[in-house]
C-alpha cells in the first residue's frame, strides 16, 4: 500500500512537472521577443499613420501593430535610412528605447532584412515583398481637384441654401472648381441616409446646381443609428446594432448627440447601408462618399474595429469617390484615408506636426492620405488665429490630396487671402504632373508625398522633416509656424522658384513670407 502510494506520489509528481514545462513553452511561444538595434546614424519611419510621434523617431514609444483610434493606426511596416526594413504581424508589440527596438510578437515572427544602402531601397523592396503594386490607387480626381471640406465650417447643421452659396462665392471669387463634401447632419434620422426636408428641401436640385457650376458632391456617412423611440426599438429586435456584451448597444458621442451602432457584421445590416448609398447615387445624382466613423473606434475591441472597416470599404468599393475617415491599416489602398489633428491645444508645432503625418503615412504606403486641421468641436481654437489658418490651408492645398479644409474668406488679411488662392491654383495647374506621378504609385508603388532623405540619400536630409517632394520634381517647403521666413535646403542640381530665380544646390536659403507665396522649387537638373 505504501508503495503504491509513493508510485503514485512520483506519478503525479511528474505530471504536474510535466504541465508546468508545457504551459511554459507554450507561453513563451506565444510571447517571444527579438530585438533590433539601430546602426550609427541609422534613423527610422513607419508603423504610425496619424496619430505618429516626431519621425524619424527620436523618442522611446511604445505601439502595437494594427490598432486603431478616430486620431489614426499603426501598420506593419518600419523602414531605415541605411536600407533596412522591419515587417510585423498584427498584435506585434513594437518598443523603441531611442537606439533599440524590441518586438514582442505570439505567432510569425517578425521580418529584418537589410536590402540596400538607403530608405528608398527599404521601402520599395518592402513594398515588392509584401505590398507589390497591383495598379490601384485613389481616384484621379482626389490629386486634381481640391476638395472643399464644410464638416468644420457648417458643423452639424449644414443646409442647402448654405452649401450652395459656398460653391457660388467660390466661383464667383476665383477658386478652382473641385470636390464638394456635404459633413454629417444632412440626414433626417441617424441611419436613415435620408436628406433632411427641413435644410435640404430639395437635394436633386442642389446637386445639379454644384454640377452646373462645375463641382463633384460628396456626403459623409455614419454607421450610426437612433439611440431612443420606435427605429431604434426596432433595430434591436432586427439585431442591428452592436453590443459591448453583458451591457447593451454601443452608444457614441458625436458633435449632433448620442447615437447607437448599426453592426455592420451581419449581412442584413451590410445590405442596408448598400443599398442607401445605391439610393443616393441614383436618386440624387451623388458622386461620392466620405464614411466616416472616427469616434466610434476607441469604442472597439481591435478584431471589431478592423472588421467594421472591412465592411465600410466593402460597401464603399463600387462608389467613384470613396474616402474613410480615419480608414483602415493596410497599407497601398485604392481609397483615401482622413485623418483629424487632435493636438491644437499644442500650438508651436501645429503645422510640422502635420507635416510630419503627411510624410510618414506616405512613406508607410498611405498615399491617398487627406490631413483634416481639427475636430469640428475644436474650430474656435484654429479659428481664432489668423497665421494658423494660413498655413493649414497652404499645406493643405500643396498636398498630395488638395484640400480646403474651412471657408478661405476667414482669413481677413487680403494679401494672405490671395496667397492661399494662388496655392490653390498652382496645384490645380499641376493635373498633368499629378496623374504621372499616380501612375508611378500604381505601377511602382512609388510614394507621391516623398521625404527628403528618400529622394536624396546620404546627402544630410534624414533629420529634414519640415519640406517634402510632391513626386521627384517639385520641393514643397511651407511656412509651418507664424514667423515671417524660414530657411530651405536645396539638396545637389539646378532648382528654379515660382518667380523664375535659378539656384544651384546645395545651398541653403532663407525665403521670406513677403514672397507671396508657399515655398515651392521645381528641380530642373540633377
Amino acid at each position: 500500500m505504501n508503495r503504491s502510494n509513493t508510485v503514485f506520489s512520483t506519478t503525479l509528481r511528474r505530471a504536474i512537472l510535466l504541465v508546468i514545462c508545457l504551459l511554459h513553452s507554450a507561453t513563451s511561444i506565444s510571447a517571444a521577443e527579438i530585438s533590433v538595434q539601430s546602426h550609427k546614424g541609422e534613423k527610422w519611419w513607419g508603423l504610425h499613420v496619424g496619430n505618429s510621434p516626431e519621425q524619424p523617431f527620436l523618442q522611446p514609444f511604445t505601439a502595437t501593430v494594427g490598432q486603431s483610434s478616430g486620431e489614426g493606426f499603426t501598420t506593419p511596416v518600419l523602414l531605415s535610412s541605411l536600407g533596412r526594413f522591419i515587417y510585423c504581424r498584427p498584435a506585434t508589440e513594437v518598443r523603441f528605447d531611442g537606439s533599440v527596438f524590441r518586438l514582442r510578437y505570439r505567432d510569425d515572427k517578425p521580418y529584418v532584412a537589410e536590402v540596400g544602402r538607403t530608405l528608398r531601397d527599404a521601402y520599395r523592396m518592402l513594398c515588392f515583398k509584401y505590398f507589390p503594386p497591383e495598379n490601384i490607387a485613389p481616384p484621379q480626381e482626389f490629386y486634381d481637384l481640391p476638395l472643399y471640406d464644410t464638416s468644420l465650417e457648417f458643423g452639424s447643421l449644414p443646409s442647402q441654401e448654405r452649401i450652395v452659396a459656398y460653391a457660388e462665392r467660390l466661383v464667383g471669387e476665383g477658386f478652382p472648381r473641385g470636390i464638394v463634401l456635404v459633413g454629417d447632419g444632412w440626414s433626417e434620422l441617424p441611419g436613415a441616409y435620408t436628406f433632411f426636408a427641413g435644410a435640404f428641401p430639395d437635394p436633386r436640385a442642389m446637386v445639379e446646381r454644384l454640377h452646373a457650376l462645375g463641382f463633384k458632391v460628396m456626403l459623409t456617412l455614419t454607421p450610426y443609428a437612433a439611440v431612443s423611440g420606435r427605429t431604434f426599438v426596432e433595430n434591436m429586435q432586427r439585431g442591428f446594432l452592436l453590443q459591448n456584451p453583458g451591457k447593451g448597444p454601443v452608444v457614441v458621442h458625436q458633435d449632433g448627440g448620442y447615437y447607437s451602432v448599426y453592426d455592420l457584421a451581419g449581412e442584413r445590416q451590410v445590405e442596408h447601408l448598400r443599398a442607401a448609398v445605391k439610393r443616393l447615387v441614383a436618386d440624387y445624382g451623388i458622386d461620392g462618399v466620405r464614411f466616416d466613423c472616427a469616434r466610434l473606434l476607441p469604442s472597439l475591441t481591435p478584431t471589431q474595429a478592423s472588421r467594421l472597416m472591412a465592411r465600410w470599404i466593402e460597401i464603399g468599393s463600387d462608389i467613384p469617390l470613396t474616402e474613410y475617415f480615419p480608414g483602415a491599416d493596410k497599407p497601398f489602398t485604392p481609397y483615401a484615408n482622413v485623418l483629424a489633428d487632435t493636438s491644437l491645444k499644442a500650438r508651436s508645432g501645429q503645422i510640422a506636426g502635420q507635416l510630419n503625418k503627411l510624410t510618414s503615412a506616405s512613406l508607410s504606403g498611405f498615399y491617398g492620405y487627406r490631413p483634416m486641421p481639427c475636430m469640428p468641436a475644436d474650430t474656435a481654437e484654429l479659428f481664432a488665429r489668423e497665421w494658423l489658418m494660413v498655413r493649414t490651408l497652404q499645406l493643405q492645398a500643396i498636398s498630395a490630396l488638395p484640400t480646403v479644409g474651412f471657408a478661405p474668406w476667414r482669413i481677413t488679411d487680403r494679401s494672405a487671402y490671395e496667397t492661399v488662392k494662388k496655392c490653390l491654383q498652382w496645384r490645380a495647374s499641376l493635373a498633368p504632373y499629378m496623374s504621372g506621378v499616380r501612375r508611378e504609385c500604381m505601377l511602382g508603388g512609388e510614394p507621391i508625398v516623398r521625404p527628403m532623405e528618400y529622394m536624396f540619400p546620404r546627402s544630410g536630409f534624414s533629420d529634414c522633416n519640415d519640406q517634402f517632394m510632391l513626386g521627384g520634381r517639385y520641393l514643397c517647403a511651407p511656412f509651418c509656424d507664424s514667423e515671417p521666413r524660414r530657411l530651405v535646403r536645396l539638396p545637389r542640381g539646378i532648382w528654379v522658384d515660382r518667380r523664375g530665380e535659378r539656384f544651384k544646390g546645395p545651398l541653403v536659403l532663407t525665403v521670406k513670407q513677403s514672397d507671396n507665396f508657399a515655398p515651392i522649387f521645381e528641380l530642373m537638373s540633377k
